[in-house]
């Protein structure tokens, strides 16, 4: 056995990122490779171990011998895929010198000769009948210090020839430690598709099997099939009819400006939806102005104006519809008939799809490219419009969250004043009262107990007689009485509560009396310290001392008190003496309100957490919660939850399976593929109430956006991508998507490298009866498209000066189409080199 050589070290590596990473299946024979299995769609043939690398061992057409690494075959997506490592000159170069540049262009100038010629031989099979030829991916292996040798040699080869046109060009790196890296895989082969396997094979991209269609009882069921659309007197006068071929998927309308390209693609918009965008910003009508208005004067706008036959469309079903049903739908547009402009045969057919979702035009795709709000707010409308609904419900939620927050902020302005004020007064400490002081203040105390005990006897007395009243049936009789008593009803229960308090009031007149008379005028203070004039706390520090006190205190610590809080601290620093208040000794020592300013602290950080964090906020810490603050954490609570559900409806979509297919078709669709690194889509809430999703690299610390770094034609394509992967999230009336001239911006290569990546995506709508017109006005475009993709061309026919009996019929064109999607069979095209 022959030593393992670089090259043969490095195609190890690659059949297992083939298999490990890309996800195909080895096969161990040409005729395993060929052979009709319609469960497995790619699979490759490596090199045999025993054929040296330099040798060819495939031949086609019986004449062509072809010497690759690893041949590819995806019979699902019709993909022949011929892979080549590039031996470099020499293994470890110490610079790229004129012989190893030479080497490469001869290396680069043969792989895409042979790729170009493989393709000629397939579009030339004698064998090909009415079968699609497949396309030839040309994926080749090198280095990092050899891709600008290659870059250039492509370059010089796109100057010099159309190669290029023909076949796809792909350039995966490998690297001396890692070999091949995932992201760089998945690009090389982007023409396998996996990624948008796995997005249209998921949930997400269907629609909600629950969502109402809306569609009205008497038209055609969701997803029926359109034989021909007809416009008569619709802007243009006479008839119009375009009659789609049913063996197609794709439908390519070719027409000259003013041929009737965009009438027809408002009267699909104005049958389905009830509405015309277009004509709605140019007649400056609103979504809320009323129907039969805004069809009085889409009639003035879309009736011809030379004839007084009203504007119809009529619309003929597949599948016997119109057999079944000889009047078939028709919306008629008549200007003179202000009360009933329009006469529809049947409603219109989903009055709540957005055009945006079955339509793509240039505006469109600019909003898609352009605009990260508006990019987000298409996004959502036209392709999640239950996740839209979502959306709203939590921008309302946020709303009313917001404004509870805002209405928080009385609570927050009186904690931190109160706690201010009291971390001030904190280390104050009222001086001992001298004898007479001392005297004076138990003195007033015991007048002012003298006072509320006799009240609170004297109170028990009235109740107690009101209770034996009661008992004999006696009731006050006059009117003006009453008002003097307003309770004159009291239950055994009351009488009790009253007599306990009339004897709490009683014993302490009866302490404090004996203090008095107990008091010692002979005992000797210190001397009294010469003290700066005292003043009391202001009044907004005193409100707010007053509005915490709830907080700070319960009810029963508070229920003897007959001043309130705020106007206790401010008695006893106004007099320079110590106060007491629910059992906080006001004064009495450093750090009296150490405590109170702790509780303050712990309720300003639950305000705060509740105003700035999306999390649920802690519970209120307070011996009694403010009405505003629970009012804040409700609305918080049912917003954060809002939120959470938009994250769960709306951001998973946007990772895994969706940026791995939108980094595809990207990749795809684009000539230079490997000149472009991946992007994400990322959600953001912007300030107010827009969310925008912004292009951007995933690399973290780069804040530059990627629609920054894409061209104008890679942005078109970034539109179209993603429209091809959401728009069939909703349910359509005929299952049909419209592209309405996509491709301004884009040369000749990339509409080429778009056809292709087009028909591979058609190809997986195949179980479906998804069908796609594509209205273009350039016919270069049109040849384009029709060589990469199985499709029928229809011709808009010139205008005519005629003034009636102008009646235009979309020809078909069969020599320019091919809708058979039946595959090219390599078995007699392709074998083993003897």
């Amino acid at each position: 056995m022959k030593p393992a050589t670089f090259h043969d070290k490095l195609l190890g590596h690659l059949i297992d990122a083939l298999n490990d990473t890309v996800g195909l299946r080895e096969k161990t024979s040409l005729a395993a490779l060929l052979q009709d299995e319609p469960e497995e769609e790619a699979a490759f043939l490596a090199r045999p171990d025993s054929q040296d690398h330099d040798t060819p061992w495939l031949r086609m057409a019986y004449h062509f011998d072809l010497n690759v690494d690893v041949l590819i075959l995806d019979k699902k997506l019709g993909t022949l895929g011929l892979v080549h490592i590039l031996t470099p000159y020499r293994v470890y170069p110490k610079k790229i010198d004129h012989k190893a540049i030479t080497h490469i262009r001869e290396k680069i100038n043969r792989f895409v000769d042979h790729a170009t010629y493989v393709r000629h031989l397939l579009v030339n099979d004698p064998n090909l009948n009415n079968h699609f030829p497949l396309t030839v991916e040309l994926v080749i292996i090198t280095r990092d210090t050899e891709i600008k040798v290659i870059g250039d040699t492509f370059r010089e080869i796109a100057q010099q020839s159309d190669y290029l046109h023909h076949i796809g060009v792909n350039i995966l790196r490998y690297h001396s430690r890692k070999y091949f890296e995932a992201p760089e895989l998945r690009r090389a082969f982007s023409w396998l598709l996996q990624a948008t396997r796995q997005w249209y094979q998921s949930e997400n991209s269907r629609p909600p099997q629950n969502e109402e269609t809306g569609s009205p009882p008497d038209a055609a069921p969701n997803g029926t099939p359109l034989k021909k659309i007809e416009l008569n007197n619709y802007r243009l006068q006479g008839l119009f009819s375009l009659e789609f071929d049913e063996n197609a998927r794709l439908h390519l309308v070719h027409g000259h400006n003013g041929s009737g390209k965009s009438s027809l693609c408002e009267a699909f918009e104005f049958v389905i939806t009830g509405t015309v965008k277009r004509l709605d910003r140019e007649l400056g009508l609103t979504e809320h102005t009323e129907q039969t208005r805004r069809l009085h004067y889409y009639a003035q706008a879309i009736q011809h104006r030379r004839t007084e036959d009203p504007a119809t469309i009529t619309l003929t079903y597949r599948n016997g519809q119109a057999d079944s049903n000889p009047q078939e739908p028709i919306w008629t547009l008549n200007k003179k008939n202000k009360k009933e402009p329009v006469t529809p045969a049947t409603a219109f057919l989903r009055p709540t799809l957005k055009v945006t979702s079955f339509r793509l035009n240039q505006k469109v795709m600019d909003d898609l490219t352009e605009q990260s709000a508006r990019r987000a707010k298409i996004f959502l409308d036209s392709y999640f419009a239950r996740d839209a609904e979502i959306l709203n419900v939590a921008n309302d939620a946020e709303k009313e969250a917001a404004e509870a927050r805002n209405n928080l902020q009385t609570v927050l302005n009186n904690l931190t004043t109160a706690r201010d004020i009291l971390v001030d007064k904190n280390k104050w400490k009222a001086p001992p009262p001298e004898t007479e002081q001392r005297y004076k203040t138990i003195l007033d105390d015991w007048l002012e107990l003298c006072v509320i005990s006799d009240l609170a006897s004297k109170n028990y007395k009235v109740a107690q007689t009101f209770r034996e009243a009661g008992n004999q049936d006696w009731r006050i009789t006059l009117g003006d009485a009453e008002h003097l008593f307003p309770q004159i009803t009291f239950s055994p229960k009351d009488l009790q509560d009253l007599r306990a308090k009339r004897d709490d009031w009683e014993e302490a007149l009866d302490r404090r009396e004996g203090e008095v008379l107990s008091f010692d005028f002979n005992k000797k203070t210190k001397k009294k310290k010469a003290d700066a004039k005292h003043e009391g706390i202001a009044d907004k520090e005193r409100r707010a001392l007053d509005a915490v006190e709830s907080w700070l205190f319960s009810s029963e610590e508070t229920a003897e008190e007959t001043i309130t809080f705020g106007e206790k601290v401010n008695r006893a620093v106004y007099k320079n003496v110590s106060k007491h208040f629910a059992g906080v000794g006001i004064g009495e020592k450093e750090g009296w309100a150490a405590s109170l300013i702790k509780d303050l602290k712990a309720m300003i950080k639950a305000c705060e957490d509740l105003k700035e964090t999306a999390e649920i906020s802690p519970p209120w810490p307070g011996k009694t919660t403010p009405e505003a603050f629970s009012i804040a954490r409700q609305k918080h609570e049912t917003w954060s939850t809002k939120a959470r559900a938009v994250d769960d409806a709306f951001l998973q979509k946007l990772e895994g399976d969706f940026s791995s297919a939108i980094n595809e078709l990207m990749a795809l669709t684009t000539p230079a593929r490997w000149a472009y690194e991946d992007f994400t889509l990322r959600y953001q809430k912007a300030d107010g109430r827009d969310p925008s999703l912004t292009l951007q690299s995933p690399d973290a610390t780069d804040e530059i956006p990627a629609n920054a770094r894409l061209n104008t034609a890679e942005l078109s394509l970034f539109a179209i991508t993603l429209f091809l992967l959401c728009a069939r999230r909703n349910h359509n009336p005929f299952n049909l998507l419209i592209l309405d001239d996509p491709l301004k911006n884009m040369d000749e290569l990339t509409v080429i490298a778009m056809a292709r990546g087009l028909a591979k995506v058609l190809r997986l709508w195949e179980d479906e009866k998804w069908q796609l017109l594509v209205l273009l006005h350039g016919q270069g475009d049109v040849d384009r498209l029709s060589r990469e993709v199985p499709s029928t061309v229809y011709a808009l026919p010139w205008l005519s000066p005629a003034r009636q009996g102008n009646d235009r019929k979309a020809e078909r064109l069969d020599k320019k189409s091919h809708p058979s999607t039946a595959l090219q069979r390599l078995d007699d095209l392709i074998e083993y080199f003897s």
